[in-house]
């Protein structure tokens, strides 16, 4: 972390420090990395779970828990991709630069977000059931062809920028079966990054054509060379002698 974001002392008889945000958030730059792109602050509190997310992530998991969820969004546009609880079709919530959307609690929501755009999250600790065990978070993957459930992981939440990661790539590591809909055999795929163009979310398109190597332009540039010096070149035998001047 460099001097600048080096947190100072806790103010006097208190736990937590003053961070500068935009500080914070230049050190730890490179650690938005997908697939989800996140980053805790504060991981000792107990009662907020406060983190930032960058773009892109390659997200087409739900995630579902226990307790209301705020965006604030920093930089860019981002649409987060909910399942209303009320039985209605998934739809997606635009969120803009300066915007806060306060999600409920249990709603399977996707946070998607393009290359270059930052947001703010609080969570809050998930809490208890009325049995006394703690509330269990969730990740879903649904069949993009049919709808239908494919699999869901469920554990009890420590840290939200490690944990999401480790529960996603047991599900892209594991066997081609957990990955297959049982409704109509279709097989989830990685997602790729997106991007938010009006209120419609697209796939980043990949740049067209064929990258060359260095090796291979060299190789062709050689050959060219070599081409050119022979047509240059006249053959022996066939040079044509100028005709004598008639006096």
């Amino acid at each position: 972390m460099s001097k600048q974001a080096a947190p100072s002392s806790p103010p006097r008889g208190l736990s937590f420090p003053i961070l500068h945000l935009d500080k914070w958030i230049r050190a730890n730059s490179k650690r938005l990395v997908p697939p989800v792109s996140n980053r805790q602050l504060f991981s000792a509190s107990k009662d907020m779970i406060l983190f930032v997310s960058g773009g892109p992530n390659t997200r087409n998991d739900y995630h579902v828990n226990a307790t209301e969820e705020l965006f604030y969004q920093l930089k860019g546009d981002i649409a987060v991709r909910v399942r209303p609880l009320d039985g209605s079709k998934p739809h997606d919530v635009i969120v803009r630069e300066g915007e806060l959307f306060l999600l409920d609690r249990w709603v399977p929501h996707r946070p998607q977000r393009p290359p270059g755009t930052l947001g703010l999250i609080v969570e809050f600790p998930r809490g208890y059931d009325e049995h006394g065990n703690p509330h269990k978070d969730g990740l879903r993957w649904y069949c993009p062809e049919c709808d239908e459930l494919v699999h869901e992981a469920l554990w009890v939440l420590e840290r939200i920028d490690e944990d999401l990661k480790v529960i996603m790539n047991d599900f892209w590591g594991g066997p081609v079966e957990r990955r297959t809909c049982k409704g109509c055999g279709h097989v989830i795929e990685r997602a790729g990054a997106v991007e938010l163009k009006g209120r419609r979310v697209t796939a980043v398109k990949k740049a067209s054509g064929k990258r060359v190597s260095k090796k291979k332009v060299a190789h062709k540039t050689a050959g060219a060379k070599k081409t050119a010096k022979k047509k240059a070149t006249p053959k022996k035998g066939l040079s044509k002698k100028a005709p004598a001047r008639r006096r």
